[in-house]
């Protein structure tokens, strides 16, 4: 049998070896807790030397120093990258401050893209106006190539992405049969769309292809692009409603049938035109034109081709003066043209010019029959005097053309005034010029 001894020894590695069999059994957050407190010197397990719980602690904890310090080296990494792209966003957002332009503004945003995420190709679109989108800058390739391209919504990729205000992240085009098969000009078949939203409107679209390493793109990718070019939506944002404030200018001062300026805008420019004449000592020339027997025209032929006289008679003017005289539409029948700089002589030609060009017009209506017509000019030069009072003589040289049997030129004299009894008799002196 055996001795007391042998079996006290044999019930010591039992038990041994039911902790080492325990310690085997322990879940593995255990262990990597425990060795997080063997690495951190917080253990206050006690176990005898070279036991497998031991083993064990010391295992989990050396796994548990490696796993932290690739993760550190991994956190330092990512901590790197946001530094660079916030870095980057920061640079893009101070070069959109300079950028004017809807062009400008694409090219700038596209250098800082293709920097950050490392690709190849991109392109900015926006909205032309007309229902349609324009690729305003493209990087990668030639802008030539799609300069004149012209997208309609919710056609193709740029289109659709308009049309949802959703981003598009196509890994592999040739596996999404909806889209169009891949141009020759892109090297990979991966791209991202991302639309540029100020509020729910969308106001531009920047899409990205061929990353450099061929790889496709990722969801991480699409994230970073769309922090990335969150200024560029604002800068787009603004010029949009600059073009919107210009060109509402510009229709509040040009009439909508001639394509002059409107009366409103004539009379802004009359005064600083004779303010400019009062400061320099030059003189100012104004001509007022009506078109003979406008009425009958509209009578005979129709407001249609009515209108369409008094746009062929607005080009006439536009191609009897000079590139910087103003040429508006008083109203109705009505035209007025300012001459800066003018003299006597010079006037009255431009004036004999205009009445012979419209004298010789002719145009057919849609019926065959031949349109017709003639205009009656009146003109002064002043210096110094209200534009009110300059707009009351030429007025009268008007009518007196039309009472001189219309289809004439009348001239007022430099040296009669409106405040004279003899002013109208003045007029039957002026310069009459007719065919």
């Amino acid at each position: 049998m055996p001795s007391r001894g042998w079996a006290l020894l044999s019930g010591e590695l039992g038990v041994e070896r039911a902790r080492a069999a325990e310690a085997m059994r322990l879940p593995r957050e255990d262990v990597v807790h425990r060795g997080t407190e063997v690495a951190n010197g917080t253990s206050h397990r006690r176990c005898p030397p070279g036991s497998h719980v031991d083993e064990v602690e010391n295992l989990s904890g050396r796994r548990l120093l490696t796993h932290r310090a690739a993760l550190n080296q991994k956190q330092g990494s990512n901590g790197s990258s946001l530094l660079r792209r916030a870095a980057a966003a920061h640079s893009l957002a101070r070069a959109l401050a300079a950028a004017t332009g809807v062009h400008d503004i694409g090219n700038c945003v596209l250098r800082h893209v293709r920097r950050v995420m490392s690709c190849r190709s991109g392109s900015v679109a926006a909205p032309t106006g007309d229902g349609d989108l324009a690729v305003v800058a493209s990087q990668g390739y030639p802008y030539a190539f799609v300069e004149h391209v012209r997208i309609p919504i919710g056609k193709g990729p740029i289109g659709s992405v308009y049309r949802t205000g959703q981003s598009l992240l196509v890994r592999d085009i040739s596996t999404t049969p909806e889209l169009h098969a891949r141009r020759l000009r892109f090297a990979t078949n991966s791209f991202m769309a991302v639309p540029l939203k100020v509020g729910p409107d969308v106001v531009g679209i920047v899409c990205v292809s061929d990353r450099v390493d061929g790889r496709p793109f990722t969801r991480r990718d699409l994230g970073i692009l769309r922090r990335l070019i969150a200024p560029a939506a604002l800068a787009l944002g603004l010029e949009a409603a600059r073009h919107e404030a210009r060109a509402s200018a510009h229709a509040a001062m040009i009439d909508p049938v001639s394509g002059l300026f409107n009366r409103r805008y004539f009379q802004l420019r009359i005064e600083e035109e004779m303010q400019r004449a009062s400061r320099h000592g030059t003189l100012v020339g104004l001509l007022m034109l009506d078109i003979d027997d406008f009425k009958g025209i509209n009578d005979q032929f129709g407001h249609v081709v009515g209108d369409a006289v008094i746009r062929d008679v607005a080009d006439i003017l536009r191609q009897s003066v000079r590139r910087f005289d103003v040429c508006a539409r008083y109203g109705g029948d009505e035209f007025v043209v300012i001459m800066a700089d003018a003299d006597e002589e010079r006037l009255q030609g431009v004036a004999e010019r205009i009445r012979r060009n419209i004298d010789g017009y002719r145009s057919v209506d849609s019926f065959g029959s031949v349109v017709t017509t003639t205009v009656s000019i009146g003109c002064t030069l002043a210096s110094g005097r209200g534009p009110r009072e300059v707009m009351e003589r030429a007025d009268q040289a008007l009518y007196a053309a039309k009472n001189a049997g219309k289809n004439q030129v009348v001239a007022t004299s430099l040296t009669k005034s409106l405040a004279e009894p003899d002013f109208l008799a003045g007029l039957s002196q002026t310069r009459t010029l007719s065919v």
